[in-house]
């Protein structure tokens, strides 16, 4: 195993169970890389596609005049075959891919038995598209998806797709080849996805075997980086996440690894190891040699050159088989200043040359006990007599001179076995790897003219946003980093639906609920202050622009108290205060612009409202306050009050002890009905006004009413009470772990009651023993308030957890069936007791106290016949009919 490397990022074996990944480590990997032009010409058939016609091209979709433009197709296919050996194990096409919104790559497989050299031998039309994450980064690359893996030949389709065609606003300009092979400026419309590169991930056989499918082994693996390395080091690595029991042996010949949750595997003294102990020599059995390491000379090698990632140059030496027909040894080559595969290819001939010929030293341990590969056997310190408990994990068999001899290596590499137990002993944990994202919430969208912009709240770095239009069949997918995103070039009233899902490392969370928004032609919109109507309505409104102390030439008036202070263009009607007696124009009096001259508004008891509007700057000319006789009769029992009243009003400062009205209104522009607005009389009640929406009312019948309406404190009227709670500290109840098994997690709510105990009493599949428990928790992100928990008598003994959000909504379900002791692991469906369901997530349910409680009395049980009444379901979830 130490001779088997696994692929860079191989994502293969995630959340898989631990069963099926010890068993598929039994197998090798080989790769069959493409990614040069000369390569891509090797195809089987195309349709649609071109190969580098458009600089920096690879595989796009192809060209075709459409009248005076130059059009991209809308989809289009590409067809590669290959001989991928050994049917043992599942088979992956990963590859790197430039794509966008509204264009991806899918990709179908068909197999044969026989080599595939003509397009007539596959069949296409029932093979199912499969597509990597869209709207991840590199998901294609990391991921990329399975194909046939049950016969040796197989043939690879990439489909290449523009969707949600759009031949107006979808283009670019591209340096395109002509026909005489120069590049020159194009603009084409569409849109194309690229493929640079792309590798096949086939499986081979290897010297060991398994013996038989462990057993009770089926947790699943993640939080591990298993990619990279050997397939020893991947084994090493799940050994220390997950107890589980391994050995090997040699039955006619053959090598065959076995692994469960425990072999019973007890220390064997009888089969102690001694080597160099000066005090008991009689005692010694072992000898700490050095061999050379010819033995395990290379034979493969992996060879990479320049570029990045999937667009890495590849070459396997040899490109078949063994370099010397021996068990496989695999090493990794690189040299990134080979740009060409026929130099990389020479360099990876000329470097396993070199590593076959390397004479370095290592210790193994040879001993005459016959002892096999994983056995657990005791290993005497030469120096402090301390023993210590070791595996066995090399072992060589071999004949030399016509004499037996077993050489070992202890704690997993073929060294001093002293060091060994020392690196055993201080060996770190390894680093977890989180293997999932977590999914996004309290996504809103605003509208604009031709755009939406959307946002989110979450704990991702990158999002990928799923959207279309509401007509649309195909969805678009927009990678994000950040939690905000604009959607451009969008079409005014038409209905656009968007869902928002959390990256992480090529993982993609649940998409939220879909949330639907509208452009709007924001220039009209009458919520837009700045449009062109709600302009053209103020422009013809007359209003108050302030005090002047020149006097205008023209329309144009400085001001300098007002809303706005200095050049100020008055429209017709508009009108402004005099401070001055100067130029013929009085001080106190207003002017109006007519449109062609300014006009003097007197009599003053004829415009009772312009002088009203200005009221508090005639406050503030102080030789008028003096002089009640100018005002006439409009202002007289106005000013006839104190002078200390009239300074305390022009400063906003008076103070009232009692104040008596029949009608009270409150108008901060008596000219627009976009202000602050408010009346309190026999007609109106109490009503409140802003930007002409009500906010608040209470009608002289008393019905009250509340636009955004916020209460705090306690609430106290019939049928309802809010009451403040007392203790609002929160208390675990139960928690598990992510992987555990329903039996597990159930055992942490309370015991698990017997089969027998559950039949006597009558609960079976469609009457089971359910207890409800409420609470608080987050389960993958989402909320948790209840989690019933069910046991029956079917099949043996079954048990299921359904867990559900604030709605009553079921967000999650963890259930087995065990008979005999044993749990089915098998089961897919709930039709012979419940499918096997591990918990997805880490979850712990505290108690849930919130700040305050609210009392309904009076809620009955069950759906009433009425519409819109409330109730409670049969989970004790408010509901209205």
């Amino acid at each position: 195993m130490t001779h088997y490397r696994i692929p860079a990022n191989w994502k293969g074996w995630s959340g898989k169970p631990l069963s099926f990944v010890l068993s598929d480590l039994m197998y090798g990997f080989d790769f069959i890389r493409r990614s040069t032009l000369a390569e891509f010409t090797r195809y089987l058939d195309k349709v649609n596609i071109d190969l580098n016609k458009i600089k920096d091209g690879d595989i796009h979709l192809a060209m075709h005049e459409q009248g005076d433009s130059l059009h991209y197709y809308e989809k289009g296919h590409i067809t590669f075959t290959f001989d991928c050996g050994d049917c043992v194990s599942q088979r992956y096409v990963r590859w790197s891919e430039t794509s966008g919104e509204k264009v991806y790559i899918g990709v179908q497989s068909v197999g044969s038995d026989t080599p595939i050299t003509d397009s007539a031998q596959v069949d296409f039309s029932t093979a199912p598209i499969l597509s990597a994450p869209r709207g991840v980064k590199d998901a294609a690359a990391l991921f990329g998806v399975p194909i046939v893996s049950n016969k040796r030949y197989v043939a690879v389709r990439f489909t290449l797709q523009y969707v949600n065609a759009d031949w107006i606003k979808d283009y670019a300009t591209h340096k395109v080849y002509n026909e005489n092979n120069v590049l020159v400026d194009r603009t084409v419309r569409g849109f194309t996805p690229v493929m640079r590169s792309f590798e096949i991930i086939t499986r081979k056989k290897t010297e060991l075997q398994l013996k038989k499918l462990p057993k009770k082994l089926d947790m699943p693996v993640d939080g591990i980086k298993l990619s990279g390395g050997t397939q020893w080091d991947a084994l090493q690595k799940i050994r220390q996440k997950y107890p589980f029991d391994s050995q090997c042996s040699f039955e006619n010949g053959q090598a065959y690894f076995e692994c469960a949750k425990s072999l019973e595997k007890p220390i064997n003294y009888e089969k102690m190891l001694r080597a160099d102990d000066a005090e008991a020599r009689q005692f010694n059995n072992t000898t700490i040699k050095t061999i050379k390491h010819e033995l395990d000379t290379v034979n493969v090698l992996h060879c990479y050159g320049a570029g990045e990632g999937l667009q890495q140059l590849y070459v396997r030496v040899p490109e078949h088989g063994t370099y010397d027909s021996r068990d496989t040894v695999e090493q990794v080559f690189t040299d990134t200043k080979m740009k060409t595969v026929e130099e990389l290819r020479q360099a990876g001939y000329k470097k396993i040359k070199t590593l076959r010929k390397d004479d370095n030293p290592m210790f193994q341990v040879q001993t005459d006990e016959p002892l096999r590969m994983f056995d657990t056997v005791p290993l005497v310190h030469p120096k402090t007599n301390k023993i210590y408990r070791v595996h066995v994990e090399h072992e060589r068999i071999r004949y030399k001179e016509n004499v037996y001899e077993q050489e070992f290596g202890l704690g997993g590499v073929l060294f001093n076995p002293m060091q060994g137990v020392a690196d055993a002993i201080f060996k770190d944990e390894p680093e977890a790897v989180r293997e999932y994202a977590y999914k996004p919430f309290s996504v809103t969208a605003h509208a604009k003219t031709g755009c939406i912009t959307l946002e989110w709240e979450g704990q991702e770095d990158t999002y990928s946003v799923k959207w279309k239009k509401k007509s649309d069949t195909e969805y678009n997918y927009r990678q994000v980093t950040g939690r905000t995103s604009d959607f451009n070039g969008l079409e005014n009233y038409q209905p656009y639906l968007f869902s928002v899902a959390g990256t992480y490392n090529g993982a993609v969370s649940e998409y939220t609920q879909e949330i639907t928004a509208e452009p709007v032609d924001w220039a009209t919109n009458p919520n837009n202050p700045d449009n062109a109507v709600n302009k053209a309505i103020a422009a013809r409104t007359p209003k108050y622009l302030g005090v002047v102390e020149t006097v205008p030439a023209n329309k144009t008036a400085v001001i300098t108290k007002g809303e706005r202070l200095g050049a100020v263009d008055a429209n017709p009607g508009d009108w402004v205060l005099m401070n001055k007696t100067v130029g013929g124009w009085k001080v106190g009096v207003c002017y109006r612009w007519t449109g062609g001259k300014w006009e003097p508004l007197t009599p003053e008891k004829n415009y009772g409202e312009h002088y009203h509007a200005c009221m508090l700057h005639i406050c503030e000319i102080e030789e008028l306050m003096k002089e009640t006789g100018h005002f006439g009769a409009l202002f007289a029992e106005a000013l006839v009050t104190q002078e200390a009243f009239i300074k305390k009003l022009a400063a906003d400062q008076a103070f009232l002890k009692e104040l008596i009205v029949q009608k009270l209104r409150i108008d901060s522009d008596r000219n627009s009905d976009k202000d602050f607005e408010a009346w309190f009389d026999e007609t109106n009640g109490l009503l409140i006004k802003n930007n002409n929406q009500e906010v608040f009312k209470v009608t002289p019948s008393g019905f009250a009413f509340m636009k955004n309406a916020k209460f705090e404190g306690e609430i106290d009227c019939q049928g309802f009470k809010v009451i403040n709670a007392s203790d609002t500290k929160q208390t675990l109840q139960f928690s598990w772990s992510k992987g555990n098994d329903a039996f597990t997690c159930a055992g942490k709510i309370s015991t698990i009651e017997d089969a027998n105990y559950l039949s006597r009493n009558n609960y079976f599949y469609d009457t089971p023993l359910v207890t409800k428990h409420y609470g608080t928790g987050i389960y993958g992100g989402d909320t948790v308030r209840c989690v019933l928990y069910e046991r029956c008598a079917c099949f043996g003994l079954s048990v299921k957890l359904r867990l559900l959000n604030k709605t009553g909504e079921e967000i999650g379900t963890i259930s087995a069936t065990k008979s005999g002791g044993v749990i089915n692991t098998a089961a897919t469906t709930d039709e012979q007791g419940y499918a096997y369901r591990v918990s997805l997530h880490d979850f712990q349910f505290y108690t849930y106290s919130p700040a305050q409680q609210v009392l309904m009395p009076n809620i009955k049980f069950g759906k009433p016949t009425e519409h819109n009444l409330l109730y409670r379901d049969e989970n004790g979830f408010l509901k209205i009919s």
